[in-house]
């Protein structure tokens, strides 16, 4: 459906030459990060990496920084269950970047980038800035009532602990 969903809202944008597409460009966008979104869930890294690709450069020519964050966000997750930690590090800090600049203010997507940030540096063994990290996108998570992201940052705390033989 979503693959659907982007490309009819290519065609809608194709065919208003002289009309403000615009929603038609959001819509097709989103729908490509949608997309990416569902492939990563699918464990299908490399093809969700194309589809944020392009959302990105859709979210850019939009000037959408809330679009542009997701988007280096879904890279960093999708680069670091690949294993390329120093790349997926650089992505996570760009999308935190965005958005937590003071004209944004995106707390939900600062809290996913904490929570990511967080396991890449507890995949690098820097278990101590693993621990800061994590620590502070589980309160952030808690105040914004995200229980999935508290979840998973709560998960990555207690992994960090097992690699410090910190079993208790």
């Amino acid at each position: 459906h979503l693959t659907a969903a982007t490309a009819l809202f290519g065609t809608l944008i194709d065919e208003r030459t002289n009309a403000d597409t615009r929603t038609w460009r959001t819509r097709r966008a989103w729908s490509g990060v949608s997309l990416a979104n569902n492939l990563r869930e699918q464990s299908r890294y490399e093809d969700s990496l194309q589809y944020a690709a392009s959302g990105l450069r859709m979210f850019v020519e939009l000037d959408d920084a809330y679009g542009r964050a997701q988007c280096w966000l879904l890279f960093g997750f999708c680069l670091r269950l690949l294993r390329q930690f120093d790349v997926a590090w650089n992505c996570l800090s760009h999308a935190h970047g965005i958005a937590a600049a003071s004209e944004n203010s995106f707390d939900r997507v600062v809290a996913y980038c904490l929570v990511q940030m967080g396991e890449v540096r507890r995949c690098q063994g820097k278990t101590d800035e693993a621990r800061e990290i994590l620590d502070s996108a589980y309160e952030r998570a808690e105040q914004l009532d995200l229980h999935v992201a508290k979840a998973f940052a709560n998960s990555a705390i207690a992994a960090g602990e097992f690699q410090e033989n910190e079993l208790d």
